[in-house]
């Protein structure tokens, strides 16, 4: 017996409604956009930040914080090593604390999300991020 058509333009029509509704309730994720300033150098996880300005972005439910440098140009992705509950906190807010090595950030409030995400101490090797200089390239070519 042959298959029926029909079955199988139902069976790809509901593939594609359960697709949509999947992909629709991933894209309506919480996200968190905030600009902050650096007046010293700062340990983040594992990297530097030196002094500067700063753009971050996250989403609900995610660990993953994003860093951007507004004064050069590059982007660092950090994960938090925890997370917990905040309630009846508006606003966000960067904690900095103090170690031996320097200033580091402690925890991330994310009060309009109801988040805190929480950063190890700097430990290990550390990537410090620099302004880049700008670069000549020259080509040559010919012959023998």
């Amino acid at each position: 017996m042959k298959p029926n058509g029909t079955y199988f333009r139902v069976r790809n029509l509901l593939f594609l409604v359960c697709a949509v509704g999947l992909l629709a309730g991933l894209g309506s994720a919480e996200s968190l956009h905030g600009r902050f300033q650096l007046p010293v150098e700062v340990y983040w996880g594992r990297i530097v930040l030196p002094p500067g300005e700063y753009e971050l972005t996250t989403d609900t439910g995610s660990r993953v914080v994003t860093v951007r440098s507004l004064d050069a140009s590059w982007t660092a992705m950090l994960l938090s090593a925890s997370t917990s509950e905040l309630r009846g906190q508006s606003g966000s807010e960067l904690s900095l604390a103090a170690s031996e090595s320097g200033v580091y950030v402690e925890a991330l409030y994310l009060g309009d999300l109801g988040v805190k995400l929480h950063f190890a101490r700097p430990h290990g090797k550390l990537t410090r991020f620099v302004k880049s200089r700008s670069t000549t390239v020259a080509a040559a070519s010919g012959s023998h």
